[in-house]
């Protein structure tokens, strides 16, 4: 099976995603820009649409360029990874997910922090082009 590959820039931190006005949740401007990068990526890449019965596996390599990406938890940035994903119609729901791999690399300071991210699975069917 092919491996799929992405470089992508880092997501933002889960705890900065989300604020609440008059008791509803919304999600601020740079999560929604980071979700939107990440489609327009997947559909830029014209990469088949997993099949619902897949079984993806998921290694995502993360590059801090300095020590406030360094210390931040490993797996902050994955909900908004993986949902961006999904809103780019690369696989229906992350619960396809069965292994994910987080590998955290030393500081990065020749370029912006970025991350790497590998997918394949059992089986993969062109559902259709995005």
């Amino acid at each position: 099976m092919d491996v799929i590959k992405f470089k992508l820039p880092l997501p933002p931190p889960l705890n900065s995603l989300y604020r609440f006005y008059k008791a509803k949740m919304y999600m601020v401007t740079e999560g929604r820009r980071y979700k939107w990068v990440v489609s327009a990526a997947v559909k830029l890449s014209r990469c088949p649409k997993f099949d619902d019965s897949a079984k993806i596996y998921m290694k995502v390599t993360q590059w801090p360029s300095n020590g406030t990406e360094a210390r931040r938890d490993a797996d902050s940035g994955l909900k908004i990874l993986l949902d961006a994903f999904q809103d780019g119609n690369l696989f229906s729901n992350d619960n396809m997910i069965k292994h994910l791999e987080v590998i955290v690399m030393p500081i990065q300071k020749e370029e912006k922090g970025y991350i790497t991210v590998d997918l394949h699975c059992d089986i993969i069917l062109l559902l259709h082009v995005i």
